[in-house]
């Protein structure tokens, strides 16, 4: 058994994760460069962190992969930021990150590929692949109330902004 992180659920769930919430002031002065710069940026620490030791690197990277977009949050329209990450191989990787900078400190949001294990296939042998959505602190990560079959970045945003709305 193969104890290392992979690449993709090292790079969300560690990584970037890390440098949102303890390095924020970096991280915001990248995104404030613009799409093409934070794209560029996330691609090239991807791309390094496959030198690291870590389980399966062989990650495809395809041309929309670290694309993002904003969206609008409550009345104060504070900005959620949706980032697409490449395709997830494995159960907790990531298809996306969506990060709420309208507040301190940053909410971190998460889209995770789950693929049904064997005893979920015994007790229902129509289980199928889903995405959960989930938040990330330092101390938690906890699933949230919210799944769909396919990781649509525009379903994803609108959850999160369904529970800001709610909260915010």
């Amino acid at each position: 058994m193969n104890d290392k992180p992979t690449l993709s659920y090292y790079f969300t769930h560690q990584y970037l994760r890390d440098i949102v919430q303890d390095y924020f002031a970096f991280f915001d002065s990248v995104v404030r460069l613009g799409d093409a710069i934070l794209k560029k940026t996330l691609r090239q620490t991807f791309e390094t962190l496959k030198n690291y030791n870590l389980s399966e690197t062989d990650v495809l990277i395809e041309e929309d992969d670290f694309s993002s977009f904003m969206v609008p949050i409550g009345a104060n329209k504070a900005p959620l930021l949706v980032i697409k990450l490449p395709k997830p191989k494995n159960t907790t990787e990531a298809s996306h990150v969506a990060i709420f900078l309208g507040v301190r400190p940053v909410r971190f949001f998460t889209f995770e590929l789950h693929l049904p294990n064997e005893i979920e296939k015994q007790i229902n042998p129509n289980a199928q692949t889903k995405y959960l959505l989930a938040e990330w602190t330092k101390k938690e990560h906890k699933l949230l109330n919210f799944s769909c079959n396919d990781p649509d970045s525009t379903k994803f945003a609108q959850a999160i902004a369904n529970i800001l709305n709610t909260t915010h």
